[in-house]
């Protein structure tokens, strides 16, 4: 087995322990998001998982689908607050591994730059934290905190 398919399968790896995570905030009610949302990403990553083998080589041959995953994860991101208060954060940052994994080190800039675009896209979207304060012209609020 060849290091880019072994480096997905621990991607994969680490994704599941994500979504741990969320599923645990999810349970003891300190994350209040929809459950059509965690449903739909365990079953992303259950496919992913499943035929990590074929996605592995599919990437490997086209890895424009890099891509589609940045998309779905910020596009996640900004579906559930929009920020590092999102629970899918750490599930996002997943999509950047993968990237550098399979990719150019340009291209896998390139795809850093455009993760990090749809995250600030997320915050501004959600008019979360600094954007708040910035939008509301509340700048004590940065002292205060």
């Amino acid at each position: 087995m060849d290091n880019s398919r072994t480096n997905f399968f621990y991607i994969l790896v680490i994704r599941w322990a994500t979504l741990i995570d969320t599923v645990f905030l999810l349970t003891i009610g300190l994350d209040n998001e929809s459950l059509f949302i965690l449903i739909t990403v365990i079953l992303y990553c259950l496919l992913l998982t499943l035929f990590w083998r074929s996605v592995s080589n599919l990437i490997g041959r086209h890895p424009s689908l890099v891509l589609a995953d940045i998309t779905l994860s910020g596009l996640l991101i900004a579906l559930t607050r929009g920020s590092w208060a999102s629970p899918y954060f750490l599930y996002g940052l997943t999509s950047i591994l993968v990237a550098s994994f399979f990719l150019d080190l340009k291209t896998a800039l390139a795809t850093t730059v455009y993760y990090n675009v749809l995250f600030i896209g997320g915050i501004v979207l959600n008019k979360d934290t600094l954007v708040r304060i910035i939008v509301d012209k509340n700048i004590d609020l940065l002292f205060t905190s």
